[in-house]
């Protein structure tokens, strides 16, 4: 559902980039979701 709410709205990702640096320290945090999201589009690629 959330996907099919926004695909809509934001861009679409069309290249992989490295992970961000602290991506370990967010490995396996619970909550994420509901702490962090946004309904802004990002700025793509």
């Amino acid at each position: 559902k959330l996907n099919a709410d926004y695909a809509k709205s934001w861009p679409n990702i069309t290249q992989k980039k490295d992970a961000p640096s602290d991506a370990k320290e967010w490995d396996g945090v619970s909550g994420k979701l509901e702490a962090h999201f946004s309904t802004n589009p990002g700025s793509g690629d």
